[in-house]
């Protein structure tokens, strides 16, 4: 398992490059039914959008029925995480923290992998290697 893990994390990156290389402004994924908070310790999680979730190659989006879209620049995303399997985590650099859930069945893993890459190869560094995923479902 570990094994084809690894794998496909080297596979989703090539594929990244090989899209972004042919299609600059297209997002590369994009899910429905994805539900984004805002998370506060102090105060709990605050929902502030549903609808569909892209990822580009400069921003992530949350595009919802209303035609209200809440995006993040890659570069505005200072680190992501997944836990639970299939819910993404990240936070930005004015230092709020965001969860985008969803109930339908989705890989968390590409946007994490993607979201790296993208990160590495701004900052000119080599390919990430497999992050750490945190699973809470223990």
């Amino acid at each position: 398992v570990l094994e084809w893990f690894r794998w496909q994390r080297v596979k989703i990156v090539e594929k990244a490059e090989q899209f972004f290389s042919r299609y600059p402004d297209e997002p590369i994924f994009f899910d429905n039914s994805q539900l984004l908070r805002e998370v506060d310790k102090a105060k709990g999680s605050k929902l502030r959008g549903e609808g569909q979730l892209y990822l580009y190659k400069d921003r992530l989006e949350l595009r919802e029925k209303s035609g209200r879209v809440n995006t993040f620049t890659i570069e505005s995303i200072s680190d992501m995480s997944i836990y639970s399997r299939m819910n993404l985590i990240f936070t930005t650099a004015d230092r709020r923290a965001y969860e985008i859930k969803t109930g339908v069945i989705r890989s968390a893993v590409k946007y994490l992998d993607v979201f790296n890459y993208l990160k590495s190869s701004k900052a000119g560094s080599p390919k990430p290697e497999v992050p750490v995923v945190l699973n809470t479902d223990r």
